[in-house]
């Protein structure tokens, strides 16, 4: 779980995730565990902007893979990907519905010197 304030609110995410171990795998020089992932999230809170107060709520799917040098204990590689569904309810003179959906692709990289 995690807590965002901001904008005189707060956001709170929730992800549960599922790993799945999926033998050994040469990365970057490393001998790695080959770890496949998935998870949801949901999204729910509100903060106030320009004296509306906004109110969001959605959930999401994550996908990746994590490869981790078990013999030194260092993440090598990770990449991943998320899609997010989301709604923002505003409040206030002008009170409105907005859908919002993103997606998202993230790679993390072992930096050796």
């Amino acid at each position: 779980m995690d807590t965002v304030e901001q904008m005189g609110g707060k956001i709170f995410t929730s992800t549960q995730f599922e790993f799945n171990l999926t033998g050994k795998e040469q990365k970057l020089g490393h001998d790695c565990l080959k770890i496949l992932f998935t998870g949801k999230t949901s999204t729910n809170g509100n903060m106030k902007m320009q004296g509306m107060e906004l109110f969001v709520e959605g959930g999401g799917k994550i996908s990746g893979t994590f490869y981790f040098d078990a013999g030194k204990g260092i993440p090598v590689f990770v990449e991943s990907s998320t899609d997010q569904e989301t709604t923002m309810a505003a409040t206030g003179q002008q009170q409105m519905t907005v859908p919002i959906s993103s997606s998202s692709k993230s790679t993390t990289t072992l930096i050796q010197e």
